[in-house]
């Protein structure tokens, strides 16, 4: 665990356990200090961004919509967004993310017959 990276791997194996997938750092190719420092985690129009030098956890809501190049909306703008700090208890963090999924699942535009 490095100087800069005291968080990493913070919540790694939870977010696999609840089928997100794991896209690493900057996966929007920004660039920035902040981008490079934070593991992004995605699944159904969630997305779930760790600070590995805070230890702060954001979690957005994109919901269902177009798909551009693979990326769902992911590149488009998200709805919604909360941020958990490291001080929050990792069991309602993660019943968060779950009802949010679950609540976008089932929410999502019915597939075209």
């Amino acid at each position: 665990m490095s100087f800069l990276r005291p968080f990493a791997g913070y919540l790694a194996d939870e977010m696999a356990g609840l089928g997100f997938t794991d896209h690493g750092y900057d996966p929007e190719e920004l660039g920035g200090y902040d981008a490079i420092l934070t593991r992004v985690y995605r699944r159904d129009g969630v997305a779930v961004e760790v600070r590995e030098d805070t230890g702060d956890v954001t979690v957005r809501l994109f919901g269902w919509g177009p798909v551009y190049g693979g990326d769902d909306t992911y590149r488009h703008g998200h709805l919604s967004q909360v941020t958990f700090s490291d001080t929050w208890p990792v069991a309602s963090l993660l019943a968060t993310v779950s009802a949010l999924v679950a609540a976008n699942v089932e929410n999502a535009a019915p597939a075209a017959a």
